[in-house]
């Protein structure tokens, strides 16, 4: 078993990977795929304080006490057969996600949405878009861009949204916008404008905001 060195910064709940944690693979709580609930095999389960937790991007099974314990296929990993639709449940706040690209290994995914204990916004469940796909030799990048995951997206249902329509969705569904950064939130209040994707994690990777084309029901 390898050591989770990926615990970097927890917040006042050190068992809860809601907030701070960050895995070996480069895959964070508040940036990218998050962590998913599961029992100590991997397989996902539907509660709010599981056992353990499943990277979806690696598929390392990391106890809440920060060992990983298991390592599964990232690629056999089923997070249910579309962005909205996660195996249980919705997401927590419908009509909202964040889309991200991890530009060396071409991987996509869509991230919930949930409220934090300040009812700022981050990071929720996570669906996979689009697996890792081959690089040239000597490439250190994917070829992959972010017009591949506006066409999966699209695929599903959902679009690139600005951050400014993010805000006006988020603020409309309860949540409140600050600009403290240690709060870990996926937006604030003095960085919205019509941007879409953005570059994230040192240019590895990009993130936008994301919505169903059509109302959700």
């Amino acid at each position: 078993m390898d050591a989770f060195a990926a615990v970097a910064v927890r917040d006042a709940a050190p068992t809860n990977p809601s907030t701070g944690w960050v895995c070996v693979c480069g895959n964070r709580t508040t940036a990218t795929t998050g962590f998913v609930p599961c029992d100590v095999n991997g397989t996902l389960v539907d509660q709010a304080s599981p056992g353990f937790w499943l990277c979806p991007q690696c598929g390392r099974v990391i106890s809440t006490g920060g060992a990983v314990v298991a390592r599964t296929d990232p690629t056999l990993v089923d997070l249910g057969d579309r962005p909205a639709a996660w195996p249980g449940r919705g997401f927590s706040t419908p009509g909202i996600g964040r889309a991200w690209l991890h530009l060396p290994t071409g991987s996509a995914g869509l991230v919930g949405v949930r409220a934090h204990h300040d009812h700022g916004p981050i990071a929720d469940q996570s669906a996979r878009l689009l697996d890792p796909m081959p690089r040239a030799d000597g490439d250190p990048w994917s070829p992959r861009t972010a017009a591949d995951v506006d066409a999966a997206l699209d695929r599903w249902g959902w679009r690139v949204i600005s951050r400014a329509e993010a805000a006006t969705r988020l603020l409309a569904a309860g949540y409140q916008l600050g600009t403290n950064r240690s709060a870990g939130h996926l937006l604030y209040a003095d960085d919205l404008d019509d941007t879409t994707w953005r570059p994230r994690d040192a240019g590895h990777g990009l993130e936008a905001f994301a919505a169903p084309t059509e109302p959700t029901r």
